[in-house]
């Protein structure tokens, strides 16, 4: 079932729990398609849920691609324990002079993020509502 979200975008959100699932993701996910945020960002579990921003300006593929290496995000963070995370992801970004975290989870979430592109395509799948 296909589901509004904030911004103008819509998604399968039964699709996107089955792929967050996959890759073991547990807990919902709370996605905001903001056009005026110039990136998009994992930022952590508030409520019980997972807290997705998307970039409301990008091409509806790209955003499909960037929700799922959000949604690798979230799994890391129920992998690490959510403090242990941001505790890791904070220091991360300062040696990387307060850019994008370090190496590794970037690797690791645009690999989840291709695997799921891949297996789940067409079906989550951000269009314009």
């Amino acid at each position: 079932m296909n589901e509004p979200t904030t911004g103008g975008w819509t998604i399968d959100s039964a699709e996107l729990r089955e792929a967050a699932s996959s890759i073991g993701c547990g807990l919902p996910i709370s996605v905001l398609f903001d056009p005026e945020q110039a990136t998009s960002f994992y930022s952590g579990i508030k409520d019980g849920q997972h807290q997705i921003t998307i970039n409301g300006g990008l091409r509806p593929g790209v955003a499909s691609w960037t929700l799922l290496h959000e949604v690798a995000h979230a799994s890391q963070c129920e992998r690490m324990g959510h403090v242990e995370y941001a505790a890791y992801t904070d220091a991360a970004k300062l040696r990387a002079g307060g850019v994008h975290g370090d190496g590794v989870h970037e690797v690791e979430a645009n690999a989840l993020a291709d695997w799921l592109h891949r297996r789940y395509q067409p079906a989550v799948k951000v269009v314009q509502s």
